[in-house]
């Protein structure tokens, strides 16, 4: 326990300049009594500031997210899983949706942050997942179509079968519809490109076909 007398010396009196020259003994005294004391920032108040909008909210600060321009694949994934969508790079961040290997392609950015990459899922939810489930696609950029003033129909085409339209003119590129005997006519080019002219699938995407499995009708 303090002693009181020395509570009472923490009490100046008297008129200003006495209190002026007595102030630093007086403080002296009081902090060696216990009944001053004096903080200082903690070494660690730089290591974790919160965000004050997240402590009005309650929510974590999310994570600063780059350009979602490459395209990616789910890997390592059981097709009757599925991988977590995160709201920030790491563990500690909620689940914002799901990918799975049904999903296809995605888009994310280029490169990964410790380990994550910010993606965006089929619902459009944007959000990071680990970078070890996860394969970057190499994807071709795609051919400008020209006009499509010419009409078609399929040859040495099975009836059960179909010709694929891909998004360039090779097989190298993915395909974007497909093209049937029983749709009939369809508009193209009216000239090709390496083997391959541009035409429009049944579900009305634009792309391109082999000539070898096309007859033009005009």
């Amino acid at each position: 326990m303090a002693d009181p007398s020395r509570r009472e010396r923490c009490e100046p009196k008297g008129d200003i300049v006495t209190i002026a020259k007595r102030i630093i003994p007086v403080l002296t005294a009081c902090a060696t009594a216990g009944w001053l004391m004096i903080s200082s920032p903690s070494a660690q108040a730089d290591a974790a500031r919160p965000d004050p909008q997240s402590m009005k909210t309650g929510t974590t600060v999310q994570a600063h997210r780059p350009a979602l321009t490459c395209a990616y694949k789910v890997r390592h994934v059981r097709h009757s899983s599925f991988l977590n969508v995160r709201r920030g790079p790491g563990v500690k961040h909620r689940p914002v949706g799901r990918l799975t290997m049904a999903n296809g392609r995605f888009a994310g950015a280029c490169s990964a942050s410790r380990g994550w990459v910010a993606v965006k899922t089929r619902n459009g939810r944007l959000g990071w997942a680990h970078a070890r489930y996860l394969h970057r696609v190499h994807s071709t950029p795609a051919i400008r179509i020209p006009d499509l003033a010419c009409a078609y129909q399929l040859r040495k085409v099975h009836n059960k079968g179909y010709l694929n339209v891909r998004r360039g003119p090779s097989v190298r590129y993915r395909p974007v519809g497909r093209l049937r005997v029983a749709d009939g006519r369809f508009v193209g080019s009216c000239g090709s490109r390496h083997g391959w002219a541009a035409v429009k699938a049944a579900n009305g995407r634009e792309g391109w076909a082999s000539t070898h499995y096309l007859h033009k009708v005009n």
